[in-house]
């Protein structure tokens, strides 16, 4: 039987792609800097050009793990003997392990990147505010539920979420065995107050876990007063990461500006 592949699959090797062709056309651009020159900003723009390529290479990786997942998950139990399962488990579970480190390496990468944008008035001056807001909502997931976990209510572990035929896969902070009504309470009215800014399709949920989801990836909406508070209540509840077509395109568009930046020097 053929199996056609899904939408998110698709467009994930669109955008693994994509990436490719920016690092092949542009490569010496990318792996070389001015290190020796006076100019602060020349320092700056060759580690954040370096850190780029690193961190594309991290996601052709997580790439490269996910389709051997979805390989594996296509394999048939009934026509396989016990030592091919317990392979396929001992495969699946170096898979996903691997799958998991890379994810947090990629949001490693974009969290030193902020940290150099962050430091220079002209990267801050020439780089759209949307591809900004975005790299620091994806920075407080890093900050705040893959390094720093002190604000954490309860020891919540890790685990992960995906669908091998759709190449999804996301890290899950914060899975509890019971939501209270505190908690509940918290989401929902932090929610509640947040959702009129969201994009019409996330404005409609009132299950704890996918509004606090809802929440971390509609960070840069939420009004300003709440801001503060949101993030406390995601440091203490968790969230999931992104899915690597967001993390991908955040790092696509950082690639293009970066070597548009470049070419001006």
């Amino acid at each position: 039987m053929k199996i056609i592949p899904s939408d998110s699959a698709i467009k994930l090797e669109k955008l693994v792609n994509e990436l490719e062709l920016i690092l092949n056309e542009d490569f010496y651009l990318l792996a070389f800097g001015s290190y020796f020159q006076e100019s602060k900003d020349k320092v700056l723009l060759s580690n954040i050009r370096l850190d780029l390529k690193e961190c594309s290479y991290s996601f052709f990786m997580l790439y490269q793990r996910l389709i051997r997942f979805r390989d594996l998950s296509r394999v048939d139990f009934t026509v396989t003997g016990i030592r091919e399962i317990n392979n396929k488990m001992v495969y699946t579970h170096q898979v996903t392990t691997e799958s998991s480190i890379l994810i947090k390496s990629i949001y490693n990468y974009f969290y030193a990147i902020q940290e150099m944008i962050e430091s220079s008035n002209k990267f801050k001056n020439e780089l759209p505010e949307s591809i900004q807001h975005e790299l620091k909502r994806v920075c407080e997931f890093r900050s705040k539920l893959i390094v720093h976990k002190q604000n954490q209510k309860l020891f919540t572990g890790g685990s992960q979420k995906y669908s091998p035929e759709q190449l999804y896969f996301t890290l899950q902070v914060g899975q509890y065995v019971h939501v209270t009504s505190e908690m509940l309470g918290l989401c929902k009215r932090l929610y509640n107050l947040s959702k009129d800014e969201f994009p019409e399709d996330d404005q409609n949920e009132s299950n704890f876990f996918e509004m606090k989801n809802l929440l971390y990836k509609n960070l840069q909406f939420v009004p300003k007063k709440f801001q503060k508070e949101v993030k406390g209540f995601l440091s203490a509840y968790g969230a999931s990461s992104d899915h690597p077509l967001i993390l991908g395109e955040l790092l696509k568009n950082l690639l293009n500006n970066f070597l548009n930046i470049s070419k001006s020097y």
